[in-house]
């Protein structure tokens, strides 16, 4: 998901929580220790941190939230800048490309509840991983 002209000049980005009545009761909040075991090798550990972060924003700001791009990059330890060579804006991509964001309005939605890590996706975990995920279920 490439940001919009407009987000790259104000450095901002409209957070809104993504709706979704099956995940939002039968999946895993996305700062579960479920998410940090097996999104995490999936994810990998930016856009991870960036999503609990952005979870963790719908606590004070239940309805969404204006993201300061800059700002929250260096929270997570890296870097903004505008296009796809961002470590930040990779991690937006990346929760986009996993289903875990998507485009909204103005902005970009995001899951406080996640699925179960899809079959097509367990093969670049660790076997050890991929062994512990067999006993989930939703």
């Amino acid at each position: 998901m490439a940001l919009s002209a407009q987000t790259t000049t104000n450095a901002t980005l409209a957070i809104y929580p993504w709706v979704d009545p099956i995940f939002d009761s039968s999946g895993f909040p996305a700062r579960s220790d479920y998410v940090e075991e097996f999104w995490l090798g999936i994810l990998g550990p930016t856009a991870t941190w960036l999503l609990r972060r952005l979870a963790s924003g719908f606590d004070h700001y239940p309805e969404g939230f204006e993201l300061d791009l800059v700002e929250t990059a260096q929270a997570l330890g890296t870097t903004y800048r505008p296009g796809h060579e961002s470590p930040f804006t990779r991690a937006i991509e990346r929760l986009s490309i996993f289903g875990l964001a998507q485009k909204y309005a103005d902005g970009l939605a995001v899951r406080t509840h996640v699925p179960l890590v899809p079959d097509r996706y367990l093969p670049r975990l660790p076997r050890h991983l991929r062994d512990a995920h067999a006993g989930y279920e939703i």
